[in-house]
């Protein structure tokens, strides 16, 4: 069986460990310890499958194998 040491913060959101996850309100953070949007991820993402966006923000370097743009595609 699994040994599973982690560590659960509840004064001001929910913290697993030191900056995995944080809740604080209405705002959600991945690897910061201070979310400042409803989504606040500061690590490497990988995503596979469909992804809607009615704004997407890249900052950094970003790598796209297969882009549509536009209605009805």
């Amino acid at each position: 069986m699994s040994n599973y040491n982690k560590s659960f913060n509840f004064r001001n959101g929910v913290q697993v460990d030191e900056d995995d996850l944080i809740v604080r309100g209405s705002l959600v953070g991945i690897g910061t310890t201070v979310p400042r949007s409803e989504l606040d991820v500061v690590v490497n993402v990988d995503v596979t499958g469909l992804v809607t966006s009615t704004s997407l923000y890249v900052s950094g370097i970003a790598t796209f194998t297969d882009v549509r743009i536009g209605t009805g595609i």
